[in-house]
């Protein structure tokens, strides 16, 4: 209950936080109606309105005063201060009066726009440089869940996420990129995916990010390649048809390119390894498959034990003393490993003992003290670095003023993941569309340009990933390649 507790707390914190964004249905850029003040703004429901962090000490009948509203408008809009005054650097709605159409955000003048004043990096120029020719529309498709009160550290995973996405279009837009979002907040049925194909909006955006669920992902990958439309991928790595849909970018290395990478470093290390394989009555996860047949292929020993041997600490047997042993199970769940791990622990006790895991299982205590071996496509950032430093100031500055914040996952960070796979999203969509043809005319191509180039050049090192998209066949998706193996 303590922990259910906590949970509720921390959700309640950050939705606060991001209800401006569960609102918004886009960010643009306008200047102000009094005098010099220049803020984040939303457009809710037909209204500008600006995202002010409240200062110190600063008071309704203050804030009227600067924005040149009524206190009532205020309240109106922040009904949580009817009870309390406004909190040091809480995101507060306050109405600019103006409504914005939809013609004049999409066909605005740049060059007649007041950029505004925004946190910027110390270094500028490690940036993309921002595209401020036209509106970039985007949509977000999350399992935000946002009127559910039963919260948990996997569905937190989305927040976090989010809230990292926000950040990198936060900078984007200090810099002068102007963006559209928006977010549509759906559970994991498909029923709601299909209501969302048929909004008008999302129908003319340039690039979507998610969904989250395989399901849902392989059900919106079908309406992407009919329009066309670029899909960011962050979750899965099972997309049906990627390798014919060439509008697909999958985050997530394939199981067997995992598992080819994990038969290069124990090749590596053969000489000094021994591999066991805990053998189960079902069939093995398809990345351990995948990895048995590449040591086969390779002619890499491995002994066999089978789980009701090892479950009764009887696998000595199959243990070479004067090398590491490598234990591989056959599952690439935790919840089904957390039962055989005590046994292998045991094992260890007696042997050089070390154990091949998943990247999500090396937070768990258990997997720790078996010095896990494992492949990952997340850096552990380096909490010194001023890249580390930097990104923590900015989303801290929007996301995290409550010290009992803290991401669901400490690594890999979710918030982190978001904010590298959106800052390298706004970087390519520039280069895909600079060919667009003009309206009324017919493209020479799908994508516009030379899609190979833009997406496979790009080697971006972010805070936490490092991205390079290569194509999966000649008219096929493009799947992120790098991965590291931990040794």
């Amino acid at each position: 209950m303590k922990n259910q507790t906590v949970m509720l707390r921390k959700f309640q914190l950050v939705y606060q936080s991001l209800l401006v964004v569960f609102l918004s249905k886009s960010f643009v850029q306008v200047k102000a109606q009094t005098a010099e003040l220049y803020y984040p703004t939303d457009t809710i429901q037909d209204t500008v309105v600006y995202r002010y962090p409240a200062p110190k000490s600063i008071g309704i009948y203050r804030i009227s005063k600067k924005f040149g509203v009524k206190q009532e408008d205020i309240l109106r809009w922040n009904p949580q201060l009817r009870e309390r005054g406004p909190q040091l650097d809480e995101i507060l709605l306050i109405p600019t009066g103006a409504v914005i159409p939809e013609r004049d955000r999409k066909n605005a003048n740049p060059a007649t726009e007041e950029k505004r004043l925004s946190m910027m990096p110390p270094d500028e120029d490690s940036l993309p440089p921002a595209d401020t020719s036209r509106v970039w529309r985007l949509a977000v498709i999350l399992p935000l869940d946002s009127h559910s009160d039963d919260r948990d550290e996997y569905n937190d995973r989305f927040y976090d996420f989010y809230t990292g996405l926000l950040t990198a279009v936060y900078q984007a837009q200090s810099r002068g990129m102007r963006l559209e979002i928006h977010t549509y907040d759906i559970p994991r049925t498909e029923n709601r995916l299909t209501v969302v194909q048929k909004d008008p909006w999302i129908q003319s955006v340039h690039a979507i990010i998610g969904p989250a669920y395989t399901n849902q992902v392989n059900k919106m990958a079908e309406w992407v390649r009919d329009y066309p439309v670029w899909m960011l991928v962050p979750f899965t790595s099972h997309v049906t048809g990627i390798g014919a849909n060439p509008h697909i970018l999958q985050f997530n290395p394939t199981s067997d390119r995992k598992a080819r990478c994990l038969a290069d470093t124990i090749e590596q290390h053969k000489n000094s390894l021994h591999c066991i394989y805990v053998k189960a009555k079902r069939r093995p996860s398809p990345e351990v498959a995948y990895l048995l047949q590449e040591m086969k292929e390779r002619m890499i020993e491995v002994d066999t034990v089978p789980l009701h041997v090892l479950m009764k600490d009887s696998a000595d047997y199959a243990a070479i003393d004067s090398l590491t042993n490598l234990v591989i199970l056959h599952t690439d769940n935790y919840s089904n490993a957390s039962v055989i791990v005590p046994h292998v622990k045991q094992l260890a006790t007696r042997h050089d003992v070390r154990i091949l895991a998943q990247d999500s299982w090396v937070q768990q205590e258990d997997i720790a003290m078996l010095r896990p071996v494992y492949a990952s496509f997340f850096r552990q950032p380096n909490d010194y670095s001023s890249v580390t430093r930097e990104y923590n100031r900015l989303h801290n500055h929007y996301f995290s003023r409550d010290s009992t914040y803290t991401p669901a996952i400490a690594h890999p960070r979710f918030d982190m993941l978001g904010y590298d796979l959106t800052m390298h999203l706004l970087e390519l969509l520039p280069k895909l569309y600079e060919n667009e043809p003009a309206a009324g005319k017919e493209a020479e191509t799908d994508t516009y340009t030379n899609a190979d180039y833009i997406l496979s050049e790009p080697f971006t090192k972010g805070v936490q990933s490092t991205i390079r998209f290569m194509r999966t066949g000649v008219d096929g998706g493009w799947i992120n390649e790098y991965i590291q193996v931990v040794y």
